[in-house]
């Protein structure tokens, strides 16, 4: 059996959304999560096969790959998780770019501008987070998924769903955009799902944790 064990920071940011795709297909793996840890392994450790300059990061073996578009995509196509087709296939890619683009702006350029304010968050609301909803939501379309089954890119979006909902209580305005909010529920009611956000809620897990977190709980209220 492959020795599967992923680094990463103890949060439920984009590197949760690896976490969520294995503990659903049931794939066994040690979930690497103190700081001290991943900070060593990923960060300190130069004698590894390939650099690695940031978690997520997924050890399979003796082999080792970095970037969480990169690990999605890859367990996608090992184990099922990515649509048919190589259309589908680049429209999944797209989509989890788009995941990746909001992973950024949400965090203010994961901590390199400026914190929120209630300015900033009132016009980020009209304008870059409601348009990211609308044109997920546009690509959603009729269906379920976004494909025919559940792929990588329905984690990776109800990872970001999960944390506005969650963590900055933002479920009132998501339900402005029905569909994507069902696509919510319905990842939400996998058992897989439940189980890992209960463990991690026991843990204190954050969206993404720190001074950023904190600059989204202050402005969040509207």
């Amino acid at each position: 059996m492959q020795q599967i064990t992923l680094y990463y920071w103890p949060c439920r940011f984009r590197g949760n959304i690896i976490r969520l795709m294995l503990r659903d297909l049931n794939i066994p793996f040690k979930d690497v999560d103190s700081y001290d840890e991943v900070s060593k392994f990923v960060l300190q450790d130069k004698n590894k096969s390939i650099p690695t300059f940031a978690p997520p990061v997924l050890q399979i073996d003796n082999f080792i790959i970095t970037q969480s578009g990169s690990i999605a995509q890859y367990l996608a196509r090992k184990f099922g998780l990515e649509p048919e087709g190589l259309e589908n296939s680049a429209l999944a890619s797209m989509i989890f770019s788009h995941c990746n683009d909001f992973f950024i702006e949400i965090t203010r350029g994961h901590g390199y501008y400026d914190m929120w304010d209630d300015q900033k968050w009132k016009e980020f609301k009209s304008t870059t987070y409601s348009e990211w909803l609308s044109n997920i939501q546009q690509l959603l379309g009729e269906k379920q998924y976004f494909f025919d089954k559940i792929t990588y890119v329905d984690f990776a979006v109800f990872t970001i769903l999960d944390g506005l909902i969650r963590d900055f209580k933002q479920a009132d305005f998501i339900k402005s955009f029905p569909k994507l909010y069902a696509l919510y529920e319905l990842v939400l009611s996998r058992q897989s799902v439940q189980q890992l956000i209960a463990e991690q809620e026991q843990k204190g897990y954050k969206f993404c944790g720190g001074i950023i977190q904190e600059s989204l709980e202050q402005v969040c209220h509207n």
